[in-house]
């Protein structure tokens, strides 16, 4: 599908998900660290054919309300800046409890995150 002006080409699908505890413990154990704009990336370059996210926040970000508000603007900067990753990566990303997030801020820190991955030798 092509990615079209209103979004809709950008979508996030189940394959793009980290879904198990040990992919995201695997990230945790040999993923390297990358920050940017108050948000931690832990990150790992695969041989697959899409990138895949993974969040995780935790209680230090507030009640489950703030919680979830922050879920979904990580998964929205991922879902309109994935095309700009250079390569399959599996990530995690993981906000400082300190900043308030906002999706402004979430595609600055996607952005900064494809760039290092650009100028990263594999």
């Amino acid at each position: 599908m092509e990615n079209r002006p209103d979004g809709r080409g950008h979508r996030f699908r189940p394959r793009e998900r980290l879904h198990t505890k040990a992919e995201f413990t695997g990230l945790f154990e040999r993923g390297v660290r990358f920050s940017a704009c108050g948000i931690t990336f832990r990150y790992l370059r695969t041989g697959g054919a899409a990138s895949r996210l993974g969040v995780a926040v935790g209680r230090r970000n507030g009640n489950a309300v703030a919680r979830n508000r922050i879920r979904r603007l990580l998964k929205e900067g991922f879902r309109l800046s994935k095309h700009r990753l250079p390569c399959a990566v599996d990530v995690v990303a993981m906000p400082v409890p300190s900043i308030a997030l906002t999706l402004e801020r979430s595609l600055r820190a996607f952005g900064a995150f494809a760039r290092a991955l650009g100028e990263e030798r594999p």
